[in-house]
């Protein structure tokens, strides 16, 4: 092995271990965050990943880049949760329900997270870029889905895309508006149950009054085709 090579590998290996470090390191942000709030500072975060605030500033060169890279996992760990019922095979009122509930459950379940990454109420323009940039990809993911379907039931349609960000939008919105009534505890406030009922109403209708007005009728509580040889 020449010398050249094995500065190449070692180059490597630091490059790994200094990608995995800083992956801990946001995850011990995210921690803190979900912990004291988005404006936890440097010294909690470095507490929490039981590092010196010096060694945090190794890793990022202010608190605008560990922000930008909290925002991204934030919407990394969103992600997660939504695109896990996309390929389920579930028929269409379950498989919309359990997307709005994944969606609505993981912003009780973390509104620090939300504050942080939310359109609406972000306190960081890099939160705001991390949640349009998974809002984009989420959403292509979800016309991708529709127009496999669509195809499988004969029907064309070129307005997937704007149709699922639409969508997507609603859910966001109306989230958006039960998590701040829900921080204002306000007792009007309707529970996370019928949020998702409602919701997942919704969507159908909309989904559905486009397959009536081609021609097409289907029944929500039966599993969507598969595309295979048994369809």
């Amino acid at each position: 092995m020449t010398g050249s090579q094995q500065t190449d590998g070692r180059a490597r290996r630091w490059a790994a271990h200094r990608q995995q470090r800083r992956a801990e390191l946001v995850d011990a942000a995210v921690a803190a965050i979900e912990a004291a709030g988005i404006d936890v500072g440097f010294d909690a975060i470095a507490e929490q990943a039981g590092v010196s605030r010096t060694v945090l500033y190794r890793y990022f060169d202010s608190r605008d880049e560990l922000q930008v890279a909290v925002a991204q996992r934030a919407v990394e760990l969103l992600l997660a949760k939504l695109t896990r019922p996309l390929h389920s095979g579930a028929a269409p009122r379950s498989l919309i329900t359990s997307l709005v509930r994944a969606h609505v459950r993981w912003l009780d379940e973390h509104p620090e997270l939300y504050r942080l990454i939310a359109t609406r109420s972000a306190a960081v323009p890099a939160g705001r870029e991390a949640f349009t940039a998974g809002e984009k990809l989420f959403a292509a993911q979800l016309a991708d889905l529709l127009g496999h379907y669509m195809t499988l039931l004969g029907v064309a349609d070129d307005a997937l895309e704007p149709i699922a960000y639409g969508l997507i939008g609603m859910v966001e919105a109306a989230g958006d508006w039960w998590v701040r009534r829900h921080e204002l505890g306000d007792r009007r406030l309707i529970g996370q149950r019928r949020l998702v009922e409602s919701l997942g109403d919704s969507i159908w209708y909309v989904i559905d009054g486009h397959l009536r007005a081609r021609g097409v009728e289907l029944d929500p509580d039966r599993p969507l085709p598969t595309g295979g040889d048994d369809d």
